[in-house]
């Protein structure tokens, strides 16, 4: 892939609508960074509280702002900032978060070392209204391979907090079709394009949580669009596969999501994890690592086939046993064969003649 000049200077895009309580301090943690050769290009989408004037109150040569009236949405106000940025790097921060002063410095140094990546974010710290630390920091994969992987199931590179080149995200764009998962897709759209991720396992942003967030008002529509994203990569990346293989793939993918995410007690269904898992390993595709695939696969034998105990179906005992040790097969097949047994007994006994 043909790499551009690296440049200098950064362009952090924000967008607000209706964001009173706390854009002055997202617009003052990005004007405050340690980079010197950053830009602000706030797009105030429609807001009709006392953004504007908060806005109109900043006096830095370096911010300018965009006003989009009527409301747009952010997927078209987020488009809006991108046709102007004229830096070789564009950043994101939400208007309810803030960066913190280092966090610049430190990407734009990882992006000029490392040419072949093309997109990065950060670790970032949960707070509350107040900025007080909630919970454990929010450490996502370093590195590309498990990033790719990881994408199945997540964005695992954090929106707020990215800063990538400005020629890729202009080129892949966002879908306005998929309100709340905007981010996921156009990660998805530029993994499949072929281009790179990292992510520093530093700190270096502030994810504020509050009742008022999309996130929670709009759970229904972001699930929806994070399903279609799933949906998307799997057509796109096993586009041969039998349609009822990309379904269970897409199936898969999603539980693993509400899994993860806290929102599903258990685990995955292991036969349908065995299933899927053998079909990727064995239908490998140029952007996604083939050690992170059979690593998903060696991990989900490990952690549930071994560690946890649980007792596959006879099918999903069959797609697990090339994996297996003889070792490992041992309790396995034990699980498998008292299972079978009890279905057998809870039946009773059949009918007499």
């Amino acid at each position: 892939m043909a790499r551009r000049p690296d440049g200098q200077g950064v362009t952090v895009v924000l967008p607000v609508h209706n964001g009173e309580r706390f854009v002055r301090r997202a617009v003052g943690s990005v004007l405050a960074q340690t980079y010197q050769h950053v830009r602000l290009l706030v797009v105030d989408d429609g807001s009709t509280d006392a953004t504007p004037t908060i806005l109109d109150e900043v006096r830095d040569p370096r911010m300018s702002v965009i006003r989009l009236d009527p409301r747009q949405g952010v997927t078209a106000a987020l488009q809006a900032a991108i046709g102007q940025v004229v830096t070789p790097f564009v950043a994101r921060v939400d208007a309810d978060d803030e960066a913190l002063p280092a966090w610049l410095d430190a990407s734009v140094a990882h992006l000029v070392a490392e040419p072949t990546v093309d997109v990065m974010s950060c670790g970032s710290q949960p707070v509350d209204v107040e900025g007080r630390p909630i919970g454990e920091p929010i450490v996502n994969p370093a590195d590309h391979d498990r990033i790719a992987v990881g994408l199945l199931v997540a964005p695992c590179l954090a929106h707020g907090g990215t800063v990538a080149r400005t020629d890729v995200i202009r080129t892949i764009g966002y879908r306005a079709s998929l309100h709340g998962a905007e981010d996921y897709h156009l990660w998805a759209d530029a993994l499949l394009a072929g281009h790179r991720f990292a992510n520093l396992t530093g700190i270096h942003y502030l994810y504020r949580q509050h009742p008022g967030q999309w996130t929670r008002t709009e759970r229904p529509q972001t699930d929806r669009a994070h399903r279609a994203v799933q949906v998307h990569l799997v057509e796109h990346l096993w586009p041969e596969a039998p349609a009822s293989m990309r379904r269970d793939i897409a199936r898969w993918l999603w539980m693993c999501h509400l899994t993860t995410s806290g929102r599903r007690a258990g685990r995955p269904d292991i036969d349908l994890g065995l299933h899927v898992t053998r079909y990727l390993v064995e239908h490998p595709v140029s952007v996604l690592p083939i050690a992170g695939v059979q690593g998903m696969r060696r991990h989900l034998i490990t952690r549930d086939l071994v560690a946890r105990g649980a007792t596959p179906r006879p099918r999903g005992l069959r797609d697990a046993w090339g994996d297996l040790s003889p070792r490992e097969r041992v309790p396995i097949v034990a699980r498998v064969v008292r299972s079978r047994l009890r279905a057998l007994c809870s039946r009773g006994p059949g009918p007499q003649s």
